[in-house]
């Protein structure tokens, strides 16, 4: 918030969030005008009234007037029950139990590396070598992304509708598949690029080594491809998004291929027609075969005439000027031709 901002009622601070979210997720939003409304909900009751104040200082009416372009639903929520985003907001010490604690802290760590990334870290996930394979830079590593790695690997259960729940089930097979026995032997060898965070997380190059069983692979890029979040991306940020923490063997390969057979690629077809050769125009035989025209404004003169019919013949470059009124009509640039150029030059 800026300093202005914080000086701000409890009231205007809490619909100031609302206003942010809106502005944030606009293009989300605009799409559900003719649908059911969306509900927005907060732990501030009284915002739940704010569509029915009618005395608005000149703050709150300029949020009136973004509001009213969404339709939407304020409902409230107690902020003992509203757990998820009470997480981001209050602090650790505010927490009744250690499980509470442990929970907040986790999913501060992750939001933090999206939203207020450190000096240093890197914004975005260098290109891979080619299509298909899981070749990378070898001096490359991803340093940034140890702690938020040891944030998910706390022992915590994930509720059932969580998104942690594939996460989970990935460290638990990092850290107990028997398949990935040959990479943790060349990871306690001390090979580049691969290392054993706290004797238990495979790494390679600080992502956690995926392995293949129980489709895990696949679940992955579905939950990163098809949550609402992230809007059905293509390959490229598709391959961001997973190959930022994880890591397998022909990792892009299997990107592309989901996205590739994805039921939402034919729908992307391309706006333009398909283009054909270029056709040149035939140039005229004669001079006046071929005529271009437009009106040109200009100051009135002293006659009253405020506008000119300009043409010009494609052939011989020759321009002939009609003065004529703004109002002038197809009508009038029919006759100003017949009484101009066509008694000398006849039909083009």
């Amino acid at each position: 918030m800026q300093s202005a901002e914080l000086n701000y009622p409890i009231h205007d601070k809490e619909l100031l969030a609302v206003i942010r979210g809106l502005q944030y997720w606009r293009a989300e939003l605009m799409g559900l005008q003719s649908l059911e409304p969306f509900t927005i909900v907060t732990d501030h009751q009284s915002l739940e009234y704010f569509g029915t104040k009618r005395l608005l200082n000149a703050r709150q009416a300029g949020w009136a007037e973004l509001m009213s372009q969404y339709h939407f639903l304020i409902t409230y929520r107690p902020g003992n029950e509203n757990i998820a985003a009470d997480a981001l907001s209050r602090k650790l010490d505010e927490l009744k139990t250690q499980k509470a604690k442990k929970e907040a802290f986790r999913t501060l760590q992750v939001f933090k590396l999206a939203t207020q990334p450190e000096e240093g870290w890197p914004r975005t996930v260098p290109a891979m070598a080619s299509v298909g394979t899981s070749a990378e830079p070898a001096d490359f590593a991803y340093p940034f992304l140890t702690p938020v790695i040891a944030a998910l690997d706390e022992q915590i259960d994930a509720p059932a509708e969580s998104g942690h729940v594939i996460t989970d089930a990935v460290l638990q097979l990092n850290k107990t598949h028997e398949d990935l026995e040959i990479y943790r032997e060349r990871a306690r060898r001390g090979e580049a690029g691969w290392t054993i965070l706290g004797n238990k997380l495979l790494l390679r190059q600080g992502r956690l080594v995926v392995p293949d069983v129980n489709e895990i692979r696949t679940k992955l890029i579905t939950e990163a491809h098809d949550r609402i979040t992230t809007a059905h991306p293509g390959r490229r940020k598709t391959r961001k998004l997973i190959t930022s923490l994880y890591w397998w063997p022909g990792v892009v390969g299997d990107v592309d291929t989901y996205v590739a057979n994805y039921i939402c690629r034919p729908s992307k077809s391309p706006r333009d027609k398909t283009p054909r050769k270029l056709h040149p125009i035939p140039p005229p035989l004669r001079s006046w075969q071929s005529v271009v025209m437009d009106f040109n404004v200009l100051p009135k003169d002293k006659y009253g005439f405020d506008n000119a019919l300009v043409m010009i013949c494609r052939l011989s470059k020759t321009s002939w000027t009609i003065p004529c009124q703004k109002g002038a009509t197809a009508r009038d640039a029919a006759k100003m031709y017949y009484e101009g150029p066509y008694r000398i030059f006849g039909l083009p």
